[in-house]
């Protein structure tokens, strides 16, 4: 049972669309510096278009790709990261949608304050991703432009250690000092992250972790221990 088997079908209709090459070529430009989509299949697949047209010249690419089959041809997350990865990309970040999963003729054995709330109170079941991605840099045909963009992007991304890096080639290649001044921004930028508490979370639940795993084996060592 998917989702979309609940969903209520709506009359047909037709609007009318328009390609992105098309809109570039009006407006005279040749590349798509931040792709967002949230396209949901049918027609065509936004991945594909993506990969066919923008993948050397774009610096972020974000997409919607489902998980369950709720829509009729649309781009799956598995396929959203085969093909991302080969076009020389990364994935800076992911985020998992969806619902709960419980079919609509059950729900008349709850009330309406129930059925109202159960969405906050069921567990959410996996029905989409929005997921993010950031040009790799993996070549050398990028521009003085390219990694002054692509810094902007990762460092609005929050992705500092990468915008690090492109600071540090692009002053490698470029010799323009100004790359001098975003490494001490980057620098900056991670280091504001010590004082995030969020920041040490993972460290206390790799914290907590070891204490547990010290204290459930406490006993058999200390068992051992008698028997030598």
């Amino acid at each position: 049972m998917g989702v979309c088997r609940s969903l209520h079908r709506p009359a047909k209709d037709s609007v009318k669309t328009i390609q992105i090459a098309t809109v570039l070529s009006e407006l005279n430009l040749d590349r798509v510096d931040w792709f967002k989509t949230t396209h949901k299949g049918l027609f065509s697949k936004p991945v594909s278009q993506f990969a066919e047209e923008y993948e050397g010249k774009t610096m972020v690419a974000e997409f919607e790709p489902g998980i369950l089959d709720s829509y009729e041809g649309e781009d799956k997350l598995w396929e959203v990261m085969r093909s991302m990865d080969e076009s020389g990309f990364w994935m800076s970040n992911i985020v998992i949608k969806g619902s709960n999963r419980i079919r609509k003729g059950l729900l008349k054995g709850f009330s309406g304050f129930e059925r109202n709330y159960m969405v906050h109170l069921m567990k959410t079941s996996p029905g989409w991703a929005e997921v993010a991605y950031l040009n790799s840099f993996s070549t050398d045909v990028f521009s003085q432009r390219d990694y002054l963009l692509g810094w902007v992007c990762a460092s609005l991304k929050r992705q500092h250690g990468f915008a690090l890096e492109l600071a540090a080639t692009g002053l490698r290649r470029c010799g323009d000092p100004i790359f001098e001044q975003l490494k001490n921004h980057s620098l900056q930028g991670i280091r504001r992250s010590y004082v995030s508490v969020a920041a040490y979370f993972p460290l206390l639940r790799w914290a907590f972790r070891k204490w547990r795993k010290v204290i459930t084996c406490r006993p058999e060592m200390v068992r051992n221990a008698m028997e030598q």
